[in-house]
């Protein structure tokens, strides 16, 4: 184990007060009282919220103050901007930027998303875009403007409608009764949204920045009826998780590998070689730094052999409780863990996912994720990935959109009879990176774990008597070199009497 992970899981946590400033008060204005708003009607189950119309507001620096000419009030500021912050300031909005003049008669589907194209470090603005540039991810259509362009292709042909993604500054121009604009004309900050107008002069725009059923949006001012093909799999997913928030007829092999999954899915790393270690009798497990005398964790177990506390140098840092003798929630650094069990699956609801774990022997397969935060909802995506085992000893996971490969890990067995392998792949800024570990035992009889990947290799090696690891010695290197000198964590065990 490298000392930059130990460190990390050692890591005290400090406590730091920030000042709080008492805002003071605006002046009390005389206002006209206004009629309560009417009442909330109650939710309707599955039902997304109703979606209230954006307006666009497009706000011009203030003028400057007025002043006399005397030292008195409502005089300049004494510091003169700069010439090159003027420059800047003056140049926000762009004058020779492009104008778009949509055609009568026609109905025009708009999704625009024009980044940020001024730099505050350098003030200066950025060159336009050009068509080319939609080549690059930072400009091409993604996310949820990816699928709503799409979504509204498969409701509403090309032939009939005028579709345009619009990534310029630019004006929008609507040749309606009313000569309604959009203005997309400021440089220092981003425009993203979409625009419908149905070609008719005596028709309004349609304007929203809350990229969700779009589809719906458009069928109602048309008189349509359709419904965004997104929308049965949000309902869906959405009872999904509603199913998963019960504990139903969980395995009895949960309870011998959940110390394992504690650790490996609360800490993303295994200190401790559960799945190697004999717990009879033990109470508790102290792991000290040999270089670091202040660097310390201490392992807490009931009579059970079930972890219920864990310690980081002195401070409780995390505390689980049982139910039915299955951990049922966990407290670590104030975020929450709750656990659901149904059959072999675990279910460990956090703050903003809901994960799914299946058992394969002594192995756990992270199976299905879903976002569950007020976004996520909002904006109809549930689903993380899609994954599915393959031969009880691999896991493949790919995008929920793309359906391209994300990650894939695969085990020579699943029930830790050494020597064990493992081969994990990672999608990497397009590259595929593979880090191969092996569990071994070696002359002396020690527990041995390599890692590697084309960037860094890994050894630890856990010193064993008796089924009981005593020492832990960790070794790290890079580009092909040798192995340094190793850190070095004690262990030290209690019994109950």
């Amino acid at each position: 184990m490298s000392k930059h992970i130990l460190t990390y899981l050692f890591l005290i946590l400090a406590l730091s007060a920030s000042a709080q400033v008492t805002p003071v008060k605006p002046p009390i204005k005389k206002t006209v009282p206004k009629p309560p708003p009417p009442p909330k009607k109650p939710a309707i189950r599955f039902t997304p919220p109703k979606i209230k119309k954006d307006t666009y507001r497009y706000e011009t620096p203030p003028p400057p103050p007025k002043y006399s000419g005397s030292m008195s009030i409502g005089a300049p500021p004494m510091v003169m901007e700069s010439a090159e912050e003027t420059k800047f300031r003056n140049e926000r909005i762009c004058t020779t930027c492009d104008t778009l003049k949509l055609e009568a008669n026609v109905p025009h589907i708009i999704i625009y998303d024009v980044k940020w194209m001024s730099s505050p470090d350098t003030r200066s603005y950025s060159n336009q875009p050009t068509q080319s540039d939609l080549s690059k991810d930072y400009y091409a259509l993604s996310g949820l403007n990816k699928r709503e362009w799409d979504e509204l292709h498969r409701n509403f042909p090309e032939e009939k409608y005028k579709y345009q993604y619009v990534f310029r500054n630019t004006l929008i121009e609507t040749p309606n009764t009313k000569k309604q604009t959009l203005n997309l004309l400021d440089r220092q900050i981003r425009h993203t949204g979409f625009l419908f107008w149905s070609g008719n002069e005596n028709d309004s725009t349609v304007h929203r920045t809350k990229m969700v059923q779009l589809t719906e949006l458009v069928a109602e001012k048309i008189h349509d009826s359709k419904t965004s093909s997104y929308y049965r799999n949000f309902k869906k997913d959405s009872l999904i998780i509603e199913n998963y928030q019960n504990t139903v007829n969980p395995s009895e092999k949960l309870k011998d590998n959940m110390n394992f999954f504690l650790e490996k899915e609360m800490f993303n790393e295994a200190v401790v070689p559960f799945q190697f270690t004999d717990l009879t009798g033990v109470s508790k497990i102290i792991i000290q730094s040999v270089q670091e005398a202040d660097k310390r964790v201490t392992y807490v177990f009931n009579k059970n052999n079930q972890l219920i506390k864990i310690f980081e140098d002195r401070r409780d840092s995390t505390t689980i409780t049982y139910k039915n003798g299955l951990p049922d929630v966990a407290v670590r650094q104030g975020q929450t863990f709750k656990f659901y069990y149904q059959n072999d699956l675990v279910i460990m609801k956090e703050k903003n996912y809901l994960s799914v774990f299946k058992l394969a022997n002594k192995v756990f397969f992270d199976v299905e994720r879903y976002k569950i935060n007020k976004d996520d909802y909002s904006n109809m995506v549930l689903r993380n990935s899609d994954s599915k085992i393959v031969n009880e000893k691999c896991l493949e996971s790919t995008g929920t959109e793309s359906k391209k490969f994300e990650a894939s890990i695969c085990y020579n067995n699943t029930n830790w009879e050494l020597p064990v392998k493992v081969i994990r792949k990672d999608l990497l800024y397009d590259k595929v990176i593979e880090t191969n570990s092996t569990y071994s035992k070696n002359g002396l009889g020690n527990l041995v774990l390599e890692s590697s990947n084309p960037y860094r290799s890994r050894k630890y090696e856990f010193t064993l008597q008796n089924n009981k690891f005593t020492s832990i010695s960790s070794y790290s290197k890079r580009d092909g070199n040798e192995y340094g000198e190793p850190y070095v964590l004690n262990v030290t065990y209690g019994y109950f009497k």
